[in-house]
C-alpha cells in the first residue's frame, strides 16, 4: 500500500472510478496505464476499484488526482492522503480463459465473472472477451440459465404482492417505439399489474425511455416505482438507473461502441430484467426480416426456443409473439416523432398510424390471454374496446401524471427541429421498400436519440400510393450542419423506395 495527496479534477467518467498519476509516482511504484487499484477514503474509509491513468499535465510526483464522481464518495478535501494498494489477479480471469478455450462455465464461474464485472475488478477488455464468447464458442443452454440467474441477482430484484405481474418487451432493434405506452395504458386500464422498465437506445434511433421523456420523467428509485404501481397498476420507468441486473448495464456500454447485440446478449438480457421484475407473464415481441436484429427467418425458432426453456426455469409465462417487420413500426422516427405517433393512436386521432395501433392491440390482446384475462381468440377485441372507448387514454394520463407529466399534452406540444427538409417524390408509384438502414444512419445524423426532437417523418408506408411532388418524408434536426451531413449519407441513396 502506499499514499498519495489527493487533487480535485474537474473530470467525469460517470459510473467508470478514475485516478490520474504522475510518469515518475507510476515508475517509482511499478503502476502502468489501464492498471486497477484499490483506493481506500482517508475521510469516510470507504473502499473503490479504480482505473489509473497516467498524466504529467493533470498532476505532480506524489499527487493523485481523483475525478468528480469519486472525490464525492470519498469526501475528499485538497491533500488528503488517499491510500492505494495493488490488487490480486481475479480468479474470473481463469473462468473466461477456459470458456474463451472451448470449456463449458459452471454456476459459480459464470457468477464469479459477473460479480467482478459489477464490482469494477474486470475492466472493459476483460469485459469484452466474455461478451464475445457468445459469438465464439457461444453458450449452452445452462450456462445461459446461470448467467441470467447471475445478472438477476447482481442488483436489487422486486416482490410484488400480487398473484399476477405481467409486461411487454420487444427485441428492439426496429424504429417505432409506440408500441409499449399503448399496451402498457391498455392493460393497466383493466387492473392487470403492469410494471415497465424501458431502455434508452442502443443502435435504434430511439428506445421506449428516449420516447418516454417527451411525456414525463423516466427515472425513479424502487420504492417510488412500488408507489406509481399501487395507484395505477402500472409505471414506465428507465430500468437503467435502479440496480436492476447492474452487469447487463455494464455490458451494453461495451456493446453501444460495436452498434451489435449478439442473440445470446439480447435474450439473457431481456430475461434477466424480468427476472428481477418480479414478473410472472410477459409477452415478447420478436420482428424479424431486413435489417431487424434477427435478419434471418430461420433463426427465429432457435430464439423462440431460448427464450421459452430459459423463461421456464425461472417459472415465468412467456409467449413469444413473432411477426414479419418490413419497415418501422410509425410514421415517426426519433424520441418526439414517436412519442406524437403514440400519443395519437391512445386519443385515437383520426390521423393516427393504423398499423401501429394495429400491432400494439395484437400484443395486448396476447398478452391478456397468456394472464388468463380473456379467453384464447378473444383478447385483440377486449384490447380493441378499452382504446376505442378512451378508457386506455385516460390511464395514459393517469400514468404521465403520477410521473410528473402534463396529462393534456397535445401531438402539437411536442416540439420537433426547427430546421427541416422535404423529400419529394419524382414520379407516381407504390411504396416498395423502406431501407431501415439508412433510416438509422441518417436519424443519427440528423442527432436521434440525444436530440429529442430530430428525426425522420415517413408521410409514406410501405403499400401507400405516391404521386409525383408529394412529400415522401420530411427531415427533422436543430443545425445545418446535421442535415448536411444526412444529406450526405443519404447521396443518390432514398429511404422509401417506390
Amino acid at each position: 500500500m502506499f499514499y498519495l495527496k489527493s487533487k480535485k479534477l474537474d473530470i467525469s467518467f460517470g459510473q467508470k472510478r478514475v485516478v490520474f498519476i504522475n510518469s515518475k509516482t507510476a515508475i517509482d511504484e511499478g503502476i502502468t496505464a489501464g492498471m486497477r487499484l484499490e483506493a481506500v477514503s482517508p475521510v469516510n474509509h470507504s473502499r473503490h476499484i479504480v482505473h489509473v491513468e497516467i498524466s504529467d499535465k493533470l498532476v505532480e510526483p506524489l499527487e493523485v488526482g481523483v475525478d468528480e464522481v469519486l472525490w464525492e464518495e470519498f469526501e475528499l478535501e485538497n491533500n488528503d492522503l488517499l491510500a492505494l494498494d495493488w490488487m490480486p489477479r481475479p480468479k474470473s480471469l481463469e473462468a473466461i480463459r477456459k470458456k474463451l478455450l472451448g470449456g463449458t462455465l459452471k454456476e459459480s464461474e459464470i457468477r464469479s465473472v459477473i460479480e467482478d464485472i459489477v464490482n469494477g475488478y474486470l475492466g472493459d477488455i476483460e469485459a469484452t472477451y466474455f461478451a464475445a464468447c457468445g459469438f465464439n464458442p457461444g453458450f449452452t443452454d445452462n450456462e445461459l440459465y446461470y448467467l441470467t440467474k447471475s445478472m438477476a441477482d447482481s442488483g436489487v430484484k422486486l416482490k410484488w404482492p400480487y398473484e399476477k405481474v405481467v409486461d411487454k418487451h420487444s427485441i428492439g432493434g426496429l424504429a417505432g417505439k409506440g408500441i409499449t405506452p399503448i399496451i402498457v395504458s391498455i392493460i393497466s386500464s383493466l387492473g392487470l399489474v403492469i410494471p415497465n422498465t424501458s431502455t434508452r437506445a442502443i443502435t435504434a434511433p430511439a428506445g421506449t425511455t428516449d420516447v418516454m421523456e417527451a411525456f414525463c420523467h423516466m427515472e425513479f428509485t424502487t420504492s417510488e416505482i412500488e408507489d406509481l404501481v399501487r395507484k395505477n397498476n402500472a409505471c414506465i420507468v428507465w430500468g437503467g438507473g435502479l440496480d436492476l441486473a447492474p452487469a447487463d448495464e455494464a455490458l451494453i456500454e461495451i456493446e453501444k461502441p460495436l452498434g451489435i447485440e449478439l442473440y445470446d446478449k439480447f435474450i439473457v438480457s431481456i430475461l434477466a430484467k424480468k427476472v428481477a421484475m418480479g414478473l410472472t407473464h410477459f409477452v415478447l415481441d420478436l420482428p424479424y426480416g431486413p435489417d431487424t436484429k434477427v435478419e434471418n427467418p430461420d433463426d427465429v425458432p432457435f430464439i423462440q426456443y431460448k427464450f421459452e426453456t430459459i423463461a421456464a426455469k425461472f417459472g415465468i409465462r412467456i409467449k413469444v409473439c413473432t411477426r414479419q417487420a418490413l419497415g418501422p413500426d410509425g410514421r415517426g422516427i426519433g424520441p418526439n416523432l414517436e412519442a406524437i405517433d403514440t400519443l395519437k393512436v391512445l386519443m385515437q386521432d383520426d390521423d393516427r398510424y393504423l398499423p401501429l395501433e394495429y400491432t400494439a392491440l395484437t400484443l395486448a390482446g396476447e398478452l391478456l390471454e397468456l394472464a388468463e384475462e380473456a379467453k384464447p381468440g378473444k383478447g385483440y377485441e377486449i384490447a380493441r374496446k378499452e382504446l376505442v372507448s378512451g378508457r386506455a387514454y385516460k390511464q395514459f394520463k393517469k400514468l404521465i401524471q403520477a410521473q410528473g407529466g402534463n396529462p393534456d399534452i397535445r401531438p402539437n406540444d411536442i416540439p420537433l427541429g426547427d430546421i427541416r427538409y422535404d423529400v419529394v417524390a419524382w414520379k407516381d408509384g407504390m411504396v416498395k421498400d423502406i431501407q431501415n438502414v439508412l433510416v438509422k444512419e441518417v436519424s443519427h445524423a440528423l442527432g436521434t436519440p440525444s436530440i429529442r426532437q430530430a428525426g425522420i417523418y415517413l408521410h409514406k408506408q410501405i403499400g401507400e400510393n405516391v404521386t409525383k411532388g408529394e412529400v415522401l418524408y420530411t427531415l427533422y434536426t436543430t443545425s445545418k450542419s446535421r442535415l448536411e451531413l444526412a444529406q450526405q449519407i443519404l447521396g443518390m441513396d432514398q429511404i422509401v423506395i417506390y
